[in-house]
């Protein structure tokens, strides 16, 4: 599994949109199918914190997954081998000043991209270690996991600019 993780500057209102995007692979040899409605063929999970959750176009219908608390479920069939992708967004509220993002399952790849504030800012010493400036005032971190991590594993993501917590 691949996933891609924007957030948006602030607006007017202190609240930042959140887009995930996510590629989805069964790496099995039978299409992954629900039995029922409470067994999901696929969940990872997302910051408690979202509220405003809306599926995006995909590969993946947006009527096959729901959020259900802090986790996103797709009840549709997944074929093996193949990659599907599946966009989902949601809001930080203006309150939030620091997210973690759940990494909750086996992924390959993990990209962070935080859009700042005007170019001038952050100053490059209140830079996180493991992030990146690019163009159009942006943070970017690239995580590459290739084993199960912990279930309470956790990418701490300053939505203020500040640095991680260690």
């Amino acid at each position: 599994m691949r996933r891609l993780v924007t957030v948006a500057k602030e607006k007017q209102d202190g609240s930042r949109d959140v887009l995930e995007l996510l590629e989805l692979e069964n790496p099995g040899v039978a299409t992954r199918v629900a039995r029922d409605t409470l067994v999901a063929t696929w969940a990872g999970a997302i910051p408690p914190v979202a509220i405003q959750f809306r599926v995006g176009q995909g590969d993946v219908s947006p009527q096959v997954v729901t959020r259900r608390g802090d986790t996103v479920a797709v009840y549709g069939p997944l074929p093996p081998r193949e990659r599907k992708q599946l966009s989902y967004s949601y809001v930080l509220s203006a309150t939030v000043r620091r997210v973690a993002v759940p990494i909750d399952q086996p992924t390959e790849e993990v990209d962070l991209l935080l859009e700042t504030r005007p170019p001038s800012w952050p100053p490059s010493s209140s830079i996180p270690s493991g992030w990146r400036t690019s163009a159009g005032a942006a943070l970017r971190a690239t995580a590459h996991h290739r084993s199960r991590p912990a279930p309470s594993s956790r990418s701490p993501l300053p939505t203020d600019g500040s640095r991680r917590s260690r």
